[in-house]
């Protein structure tokens, strides 16, 4: 059977470059982590996926809900305890 799609997932350029050489009529999509990667990709005919993007927004989200122990400062900047309730 013919592939319909590729995808590379390797972290290194160059075997993504490899493939782009081999299948010219296949759509290939790219993981990538650097601008000058996609760009690089994009020239060969790939299609880049900047992955450094969603695994920063990915970090972000998962620093803002973690919890950071028993207090943490609650949104009006007073300290929150343990129940989640702000002390006076």
């Amino acid at each position: 059977a013919d592939a319909k799609l590729v995808l590379v997932a390797t972290r290194r350029v160059r075997d993504a470059e490899a493939v782009l050489r081999q299948l010219r009529d296949v759509p290939v999509i790219v993981r990538v982590f650097e601008q000058a990667d996609s760009d690089r990709i994009s020239s060969l005919g790939g299609i880049p996926v900047l992955n450094s993007a969603a695994a920063a927004d990915a970090f972000m989200t998962w620093f803002g809900e973690r919890d950071r122990g028993p207090e943490r400062e609650a949104k009006d900047g007073r300290l929150e305890t343990g129940n989640g309730k702000p002390e006076t």
